[in-house]
Protein backbone atom coordinates (compact mmCIF):
# COMPACT_ATOMS: atom_id res chain seq x y z
CA UNK A 1 0.00 0.00 0.00
CA UNK A 2 1.15 3.28 -1.07
CA UNK A 3 0.10 5.27 1.98
CA UNK A 4 -2.60 4.88 4.29
CA UNK A 5 -5.14 6.80 5.92
CA UNK A 6 -4.47 8.05 9.89
CA UNK A 7 -6.72 6.63 12.35
CA UNK A 8 -8.87 9.26 13.42
CA UNK A 9 -10.02 9.80 9.20
CA UNK A 10 -10.68 5.97 8.74
CA UNK A 11 -14.65 6.53 10.15
CA UNK A 12 -15.26 9.65 8.41
CA UNK A 13 -13.98 7.99 4.91
CA UNK A 14 -15.92 5.02 5.27
CA UNK A 15 -19.39 6.60 6.29
CA UNK A 16 -19.16 9.63 3.39
CA UNK A 17 -20.33 9.20 -0.21
CA UNK A 18 -18.15 8.33 -3.17
CA UNK A 19 -16.52 11.91 -4.95
CA UNK A 20 -15.86 12.45 -8.20
CA UNK A 21 -12.17 12.10 -8.86
CA UNK A 22 -10.11 15.55 -9.52
CA UNK A 23 -7.34 17.59 -8.45
CA UNK A 24 -9.06 18.99 -5.25
CA UNK A 25 -10.13 15.28 -4.22
CA UNK A 26 -6.92 13.24 -5.07
CA UNK A 27 -5.09 13.06 -1.50
CA UNK A 28 -7.16 13.58 0.59
CA UNK A 29 -6.67 12.51 4.13
CA UNK A 30 -2.86 12.22 3.26
CA UNK A 31 0.17 13.92 4.40
CA UNK A 32 0.61 17.60 2.64
CA UNK A 33 3.79 16.75 1.38
CA UNK A 34 2.90 13.41 -0.30
CA UNK A 35 -0.67 14.70 -1.79
CA UNK A 36 0.86 17.53 -3.00
CA UNK A 37 3.11 14.76 -4.95
CA UNK A 38 -0.37 12.89 -5.99
CA UNK A 39 -1.70 16.27 -6.90
CA UNK A 40 1.15 17.20 -9.47
CA UNK A 41 1.71 13.53 -10.49
CA UNK A 42 -2.32 13.82 -11.52
CA UNK A 43 -1.87 17.05 -13.02
CA UNK A 44 0.73 15.48 -15.45
CA UNK A 45 -0.94 12.62 -16.48
CA UNK A 46 -4.03 14.60 -17.34
CA UNK A 47 -2.26 16.59 -19.55
CA UNK A 48 -0.11 14.08 -21.28
CA UNK A 49 -3.12 12.61 -22.08
CA UNK A 50 -5.39 15.51 -22.81
CA UNK A 51 -2.36 16.08 -25.48
CA UNK A 52 -2.13 12.84 -27.29
CA UNK A 53 -6.00 12.92 -27.78
CA UNK A 54 -5.93 16.19 -29.22
CA UNK A 55 -3.45 15.11 -31.34
CA UNK A 56 -5.23 12.03 -32.27
CA UNK A 57 -8.00 13.98 -33.18
CA UNK A 58 -6.18 16.76 -35.18
CA UNK A 59 -4.56 13.58 -37.52
CA UNK A 60 -7.60 12.20 -37.74
CA UNK A 61 -9.45 15.11 -39.16
CA UNK A 62 -6.50 15.85 -41.62
CA UNK A 63 -6.48 12.36 -43.07
CA UNK A 64 -10.52 12.87 -44.18
CA UNK A 65 -11.66 9.41 -42.76
CA UNK A 66 -14.89 8.62 -42.29
CA UNK A 67 -14.88 8.03 -38.49
CA UNK A 68 -16.07 10.40 -36.93
CA UNK A 69 -14.89 13.39 -34.35
CA UNK A 70 -14.32 11.87 -30.68
CA UNK A 71 -17.12 14.43 -28.59
CA UNK A 72 -16.90 14.42 -24.81
CA UNK A 73 -14.80 14.56 -22.08
CA UNK A 74 -11.34 12.99 -22.75
CA UNK A 75 -10.76 9.83 -20.63
CA UNK A 76 -8.45 9.07 -18.27
CA UNK A 77 -5.54 6.64 -20.17
CA UNK A 78 -1.83 5.53 -18.52
CA UNK A 79 1.12 6.53 -19.29
CA UNK A 80 2.16 3.54 -21.49
CA UNK A 81 -1.20 4.31 -23.83
CA UNK A 82 -0.78 7.87 -23.56
CA UNK A 83 3.05 7.48 -25.11
CA UNK A 84 1.44 5.09 -27.83
CA UNK A 85 -1.04 7.66 -28.86
CA UNK A 86 1.31 10.27 -28.91
CA UNK A 87 4.21 8.11 -31.07
CA UNK A 88 0.85 6.97 -33.45
CA UNK A 89 0.09 10.66 -33.78
CA UNK A 90 3.45 11.85 -34.55
CA UNK A 91 3.57 9.04 -37.32
CA UNK A 92 0.54 10.22 -38.87
CA UNK A 93 1.54 14.28 -38.42
CA UNK A 94 5.07 13.19 -40.97
CA UNK A 95 2.79 10.84 -43.29
CA UNK A 96 1.82 12.50 -46.52
CA UNK A 97 -1.49 13.51 -47.26
CA UNK A 98 -3.76 11.58 -48.77
CA UNK A 99 -5.82 12.65 -52.01
CA UNK A 100 -9.21 10.88 -52.40
CA UNK A 101 -9.38 8.80 -55.51
CA UNK A 102 -10.85 10.39 -58.40
CA UNK A 103 -13.64 8.71 -60.66
CA UNK A 104 -11.56 6.83 -63.63
CA UNK A 105 -13.52 8.48 -67.11
CA UNK A 106 -14.48 5.93 -69.39
CA UNK A 107 -12.70 6.09 -72.44
CA UNK A 108 -15.17 7.71 -75.47
CA UNK A 109 -14.49 6.91 -78.91
CA UNK A 110 -16.70 8.07 -81.96
CA UNK A 111 -17.15 5.63 -84.75
CA UNK A 112 -17.26 6.70 -88.17
CA UNK A 113 -18.65 4.47 -90.97
CA UNK A 114 -17.70 4.59 -94.60
CA UNK A 115 -19.74 2.49 -97.18
CA UNK A 116 -18.84 1.04 -100.20
CA UNK A 117 -20.78 0.37 -103.36
CA UNK A 118 -20.39 -3.21 -105.21
CA UNK A 119 -21.57 -3.21 -108.37
CA UNK A 120 -22.52 -6.34 -110.70
CA UNK A 121 -19.41 -5.90 -112.58
CA UNK A 122 -16.84 -6.23 -109.90
CA UNK A 123 -19.04 -8.96 -108.20
CA UNK A 124 -19.01 -10.93 -111.70
CA UNK A 125 -15.61 -10.08 -112.26
CA UNK A 126 -14.13 -11.60 -109.18
CA UNK A 127 -12.96 -8.41 -107.28
CA UNK A 128 -11.70 -8.42 -103.79
CA UNK A 129 -14.63 -6.29 -103.00
CA UNK A 130 -16.35 -8.19 -99.92
CA UNK A 131 -19.79 -5.94 -98.62
CA UNK A 132 -20.64 -5.79 -95.26
CA UNK A 133 -24.35 -4.81 -94.62
CA UNK A 134 -24.32 -2.44 -90.99
CA UNK A 135 -27.26 -1.95 -89.89
CA UNK A 136 -28.77 0.59 -86.77
CA UNK A 137 -31.32 0.17 -84.12
CA UNK A 138 -30.79 3.13 -81.49
CA UNK A 139 -27.52 2.49 -79.93
CA UNK A 140 -27.15 -0.81 -81.73
CA UNK A 141 -24.59 -1.62 -84.06
CA UNK A 142 -25.31 -5.15 -86.21
CA UNK A 143 -22.62 -5.81 -88.37
CA UNK A 144 -23.08 -9.41 -89.69
CA UNK A 145 -20.91 -11.85 -91.73
CA UNK A 146 -23.30 -14.45 -92.38
CA UNK A 147 -26.69 -16.70 -91.84
CA UNK A 148 -27.03 -20.06 -91.07
CA UNK A 149 -29.94 -22.30 -91.82
CA UNK A 150 -31.73 -25.46 -90.66
CA UNK A 151 -34.83 -27.02 -91.91
CA UNK A 152 -37.75 -27.73 -90.01
CA UNK A 153 -39.51 -31.16 -91.14
CA UNK A 154 -42.39 -30.51 -88.62
CA UNK A 155 -43.38 -26.96 -89.33
CA UNK A 156 -46.91 -27.52 -90.40
CA UNK A 157 -49.12 -25.58 -92.95
CA UNK A 158 -52.97 -26.24 -92.25
CA UNK A 159 -53.44 -23.41 -94.94
CA UNK A 160 -51.91 -25.54 -98.35
CA UNK A 161 -52.64 -28.77 -96.92
CA UNK A 162 -56.11 -28.35 -96.43
CA UNK A 163 -58.29 -30.56 -97.94
CA UNK A 164 -60.54 -28.48 -100.16
CA UNK A 165 -57.37 -26.07 -100.56
CA UNK A 166 -55.57 -29.52 -102.33
CA UNK A 167 -58.24 -30.34 -104.81
CA UNK A 168 -58.44 -26.33 -105.68
CA UNK A 169 -55.06 -26.35 -106.23
CA UNK A 170 -55.39 -29.45 -108.62
CA UNK A 171 -58.20 -27.91 -110.35
CA UNK A 172 -55.77 -24.74 -110.80
CA UNK A 173 -53.39 -26.55 -111.64
CA UNK A 174 -50.78 -25.11 -109.32
CA UNK A 175 -47.99 -27.20 -108.37
CA UNK A 176 -46.23 -25.73 -105.34
CA UNK A 177 -43.41 -26.22 -102.99
CA UNK A 178 -43.43 -24.88 -99.34
CA UNK A 179 -40.99 -24.79 -96.13
CA UNK A 180 -39.66 -23.46 -93.19
CA UNK A 181 -36.48 -23.00 -91.61
CA UNK A 182 -34.71 -21.71 -88.68
CA UNK A 183 -31.89 -18.89 -88.70
CA UNK A 184 -29.96 -17.86 -85.73
CA UNK A 185 -28.53 -14.64 -86.06
CA UNK A 186 -30.80 -11.24 -85.70
CA UNK A 187 -32.75 -9.83 -88.83
CA UNK A 188 -32.19 -6.27 -90.23
CA UNK A 189 -34.00 -5.09 -93.61
CA UNK A 190 -30.68 -3.73 -94.71
CA UNK A 191 -29.31 -7.20 -94.39
CA UNK A 192 -32.23 -8.52 -97.45
CA UNK A 193 -28.79 -9.57 -99.75
CA UNK A 194 -27.07 -11.17 -97.05
CA UNK A 195 -29.77 -13.35 -95.73
CA UNK A 196 -31.17 -14.27 -99.23
CA UNK A 197 -28.04 -15.50 -100.58
CA UNK A 198 -26.99 -17.26 -97.43
CA UNK A 199 -30.68 -19.16 -97.70
CA UNK A 200 -30.16 -20.19 -101.46
CA UNK A 201 -26.31 -21.11 -100.94
CA UNK A 202 -27.03 -23.16 -97.54
CA UNK A 203 -26.89 -27.06 -96.77
CA UNK A 204 -30.11 -27.16 -95.41
CA UNK A 205 -32.39 -25.24 -98.21
CA UNK A 206 -30.47 -27.10 -101.33
CA UNK A 207 -31.40 -30.40 -99.71
CA UNK A 208 -34.72 -29.61 -98.92
CA UNK A 209 -36.18 -27.35 -101.52
CA UNK A 210 -37.82 -28.07 -104.93
CA UNK A 211 -38.05 -26.35 -108.18
CA UNK A 212 -39.71 -27.07 -111.16
CA UNK A 213 -38.15 -29.22 -113.94
CA UNK A 214 -39.14 -31.38 -116.41
CA UNK A 215 -40.61 -33.77 -114.45
CA UNK A 216 -42.21 -31.48 -111.89
CA UNK A 217 -40.84 -30.04 -109.19
CA UNK A 218 -37.87 -31.66 -108.13
CA UNK A 219 -34.47 -30.94 -106.10
CA UNK A 220 -31.44 -30.61 -108.16
CA UNK A 221 -28.38 -31.99 -107.32
CA UNK A 222 -26.12 -29.52 -109.06
CA UNK A 223 -27.09 -27.06 -106.72
CA UNK A 224 -24.53 -28.00 -103.88
CA UNK A 225 -21.98 -26.80 -106.65
CA UNK A 226 -23.68 -23.76 -107.75
CA UNK A 227 -21.80 -20.34 -106.88
CA UNK A 228 -24.89 -17.92 -106.09
CA UNK A 229 -23.73 -14.36 -106.37
CA UNK A 230 -26.62 -12.37 -106.13
CA UNK A 231 -30.86 -13.25 -105.58
CA UNK A 232 -33.19 -10.67 -107.06
CA UNK A 233 -35.70 -9.77 -104.87
CA UNK A 234 -38.57 -7.46 -105.20
CA UNK A 235 -39.68 -5.78 -101.50
CA UNK A 236 -43.50 -6.64 -101.23
CA UNK A 237 -45.43 -5.47 -98.43
CA UNK A 238 -47.35 -7.34 -95.62
CA UNK A 239 -49.74 -4.70 -93.62
CA UNK A 240 -53.12 -5.92 -94.81
CA UNK A 241 -54.88 -7.88 -91.73
CA UNK A 242 -58.41 -8.42 -92.86
CA UNK A 243 -60.31 -9.52 -95.99
CA UNK A 244 -61.83 -5.69 -96.37
CA UNK A 245 -58.95 -5.26 -98.53
CA UNK A 246 -61.18 -6.82 -101.88
CA UNK A 247 -64.40 -5.10 -101.03
CA UNK A 248 -63.88 -2.92 -103.97
CA UNK A 249 -64.26 -6.05 -106.25
CA UNK A 250 -67.75 -6.34 -105.49
CA UNK A 251 -68.19 -2.45 -105.46
CA UNK A 252 -67.16 -2.07 -109.04
CA UNK A 253 -69.37 -4.26 -110.31
CA UNK A 254 -67.30 -6.93 -110.98
CA UNK A 255 -69.50 -9.43 -109.84
CA UNK A 256 -72.94 -10.21 -110.74
CA UNK A 257 -76.05 -10.17 -108.39
CA UNK A 258 -75.42 -13.78 -107.33
CA UNK A 259 -71.97 -13.02 -106.94
CA UNK A 260 -70.99 -14.81 -110.38
CA UNK A 261 -67.73 -13.03 -111.68
CA UNK A 262 -68.59 -11.26 -115.08
CA UNK A 263 -67.23 -12.76 -118.10
CA UNK A 264 -66.06 -10.12 -121.22
CA UNK A 265 -64.23 -10.90 -124.34
CA UNK A 266 -61.41 -12.83 -124.23
CA UNK A 267 -58.30 -10.94 -123.77
CA UNK A 268 -54.96 -13.02 -124.24
CA UNK A 269 -52.20 -11.15 -121.97
CA UNK A 270 -49.04 -12.87 -121.16
CA UNK A 271 -50.45 -16.31 -122.78
CA UNK A 272 -53.07 -15.63 -120.67
CA UNK A 273 -56.81 -15.94 -121.20
CA UNK A 274 -58.55 -12.56 -119.84
CA UNK A 275 -62.04 -13.70 -119.94
CA UNK A 276 -63.66 -12.35 -117.05
CA UNK A 277 -63.02 -8.79 -115.54
CA UNK A 278 -61.69 -10.45 -112.60
CA UNK A 279 -58.70 -11.27 -114.60
CA UNK A 280 -58.97 -8.12 -116.43
CA UNK A 281 -58.72 -6.21 -113.76
CA UNK A 282 -55.23 -8.02 -112.61
CA UNK A 283 -53.73 -8.26 -115.60
CA UNK A 284 -54.59 -5.96 -118.22
CA UNK A 285 -52.92 -2.67 -117.55
CA UNK A 286 -55.55 -0.55 -120.30
CA UNK A 287 -58.52 -1.98 -118.84
CA UNK A 288 -61.25 0.42 -116.34
CA UNK A 289 -60.96 -1.63 -113.74
CA UNK A 290 -56.96 -2.39 -113.84
CA UNK A 291 -56.94 0.95 -111.17
CA UNK A 292 -58.45 -0.83 -108.72
CA UNK A 293 -55.38 -1.23 -107.14
CA UNK A 294 -52.87 1.21 -107.20
CA UNK A 295 -49.43 0.30 -107.18
CA UNK A 296 -48.47 0.26 -103.90
CA UNK A 297 -51.55 -2.08 -103.25
CA UNK A 298 -49.80 -4.55 -105.60
CA UNK A 299 -47.14 -4.71 -104.04
CA UNK A 300 -49.20 -6.67 -101.30
CA UNK A 301 -48.50 -9.75 -100.19
CA UNK A 302 -51.94 -10.51 -100.38
CA UNK A 303 -52.55 -8.91 -103.43
CA UNK A 304 -49.61 -10.94 -105.02
CA UNK A 305 -51.41 -14.37 -103.12
CA UNK A 306 -54.43 -13.84 -104.62
CA UNK A 307 -53.40 -12.98 -108.40
CA UNK A 308 -51.90 -16.30 -108.03
CA UNK A 309 -54.56 -18.36 -107.31
CA UNK A 310 -56.95 -16.19 -109.67
CA UNK A 311 -54.66 -17.02 -112.76
CA UNK A 312 -53.51 -20.17 -111.87
CA UNK A 313 -50.95 -22.31 -113.12
CA UNK A 314 -51.42 -21.85 -117.06
CA UNK A 315 -53.68 -23.25 -119.79
CA UNK A 316 -55.04 -26.21 -117.90
CA UNK A 317 -56.47 -24.34 -114.83
CA UNK A 318 -59.89 -24.70 -114.25
CA UNK A 319 -61.54 -21.32 -113.22
CA UNK A 320 -64.22 -20.57 -110.86
CA UNK A 321 -66.95 -18.71 -111.65
CA UNK A 322 -67.81 -17.35 -108.23
CA UNK A 323 -65.22 -14.96 -106.39
CA UNK A 324 -66.00 -16.72 -102.89
CA UNK A 325 -63.35 -19.72 -103.17
CA UNK A 326 -60.32 -17.48 -104.29
CA UNK A 327 -60.99 -15.54 -101.31
CA UNK A 328 -61.82 -18.19 -98.66
CA UNK A 329 -58.08 -20.14 -100.06
CA UNK A 330 -56.45 -16.54 -100.01
CA UNK A 331 -57.25 -16.32 -96.51
CA UNK A 332 -55.61 -19.79 -95.56
CA UNK A 333 -52.45 -19.35 -97.44
CA UNK A 334 -52.06 -16.22 -96.39
CA UNK A 335 -52.20 -16.63 -92.12
CA UNK A 336 -49.35 -19.65 -93.24
CA UNK A 337 -47.31 -16.90 -94.78
CA UNK A 338 -47.41 -13.81 -92.23
CA UNK A 339 -46.57 -13.87 -88.35
CA UNK A 340 -48.87 -11.33 -86.21
CA UNK A 341 -48.97 -10.27 -82.88
CA UNK A 342 -51.64 -7.49 -81.37
CA UNK A 343 -49.95 -4.05 -80.07
CA UNK A 344 -50.24 -3.58 -76.35
CA UNK A 345 -50.80 0.43 -77.56
CA UNK A 346 -53.64 -0.09 -80.08
CA UNK A 347 -54.93 -3.27 -79.58
CA UNK A 348 -54.65 -3.82 -82.94
CA UNK A 349 -53.42 -7.05 -85.11
CA UNK A 350 -49.86 -5.96 -86.27
CA UNK A 351 -48.26 -7.89 -89.27
CA UNK A 352 -44.44 -8.86 -88.69
CA UNK A 353 -43.16 -10.40 -91.65
CA UNK A 354 -40.39 -9.05 -93.84
CA UNK A 355 -42.29 -10.53 -97.25
CA UNK A 356 -39.82 -10.73 -100.68
CA UNK A 357 -41.11 -11.76 -104.26
CA UNK A 358 -38.08 -13.79 -105.85
CA UNK A 359 -37.89 -13.07 -109.79
CA UNK A 360 -34.22 -14.51 -110.26
CA UNK A 361 -31.17 -16.48 -108.69
CA UNK A 362 -27.56 -15.84 -110.34
CA UNK A 363 -26.15 -19.22 -110.58
CA UNK A 364 -28.90 -21.40 -111.21
CA UNK A 365 -32.17 -21.86 -112.54
CA UNK A 366 -35.00 -20.73 -110.69
CA UNK A 367 -37.68 -20.98 -113.33
CA UNK A 368 -37.95 -22.55 -116.58
CA UNK A 369 -39.39 -20.07 -117.84
CA UNK A 370 -39.20 -16.30 -117.77
CA UNK A 371 -42.83 -14.87 -116.80
CA UNK A 372 -44.34 -12.08 -115.02
CA UNK A 373 -46.87 -15.20 -112.88
CA UNK A 374 -44.00 -17.32 -111.55
CA UNK A 375 -44.16 -17.12 -107.99
CA UNK A 376 -41.35 -16.96 -105.25
CA UNK A 377 -42.34 -15.73 -101.99
CA UNK A 378 -39.58 -15.49 -99.18
CA UNK A 379 -41.58 -14.56 -95.52
CA UNK A 380 -38.69 -13.60 -93.10
CA UNK A 381 -40.42 -13.77 -89.35
CA UNK A 382 -37.72 -11.93 -87.74
CA UNK A 383 -39.21 -12.03 -84.08
CA UNK A 384 -39.49 -15.83 -83.70
CA UNK A 385 -36.21 -16.31 -86.65
CA UNK A 386 -38.55 -18.38 -88.98
CA UNK A 387 -38.26 -17.88 -92.83
CA UNK A 388 -41.07 -19.77 -95.06
CA UNK A 389 -40.29 -20.14 -98.47
CA UNK A 390 -43.07 -20.90 -101.20
CA UNK A 391 -42.26 -21.57 -105.00
CA UNK A 392 -45.03 -22.47 -107.99
CA UNK A 393 -43.01 -21.42 -111.40
CA UNK A 394 -45.22 -20.53 -114.40
CA UNK A 395 -45.50 -23.44 -116.78
CA UNK A 396 -47.02 -22.34 -119.60
CA UNK A 397 -48.19 -24.98 -122.25
CA UNK A 398 -45.93 -27.35 -120.88
CA UNK A 399 -48.01 -29.05 -118.45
Amino acid sequence: RAFSFPRRFRSLARNRPTMPVSNETIGMGMPSAMRKRSVQAAEAKQKIAEAAVSARLEARASADTKQPPMIGQPRNVSMTDAARIISQAEEDEDRPEETPNEPVKEPTFKVTLKTTQVTTDEMNNGGSTTEVPISFEGKKVFAVDGFSFSVLPEAKFPGFYDKDVKKLFEKWAIRFHISKYRFHEQYEPSLKSTFLRDLFTSEAFQKNARRAGRRGLSNPTQDMEAKITKVDAEDLDATVTNMGFFDRIEENGILGASGKIRGCFEDIIDDVSCNSLLRQALLNEDHEHYDLFNDDERKELIFRLFRHIVIGGGTMCQYEDYLKPYLDTCKLLYKDLIAVCRNSTTGQVDVKTHAYQISQVDGITLFPIEHELNTCFVCIDSLRKYVTYYYAAWPGNSW
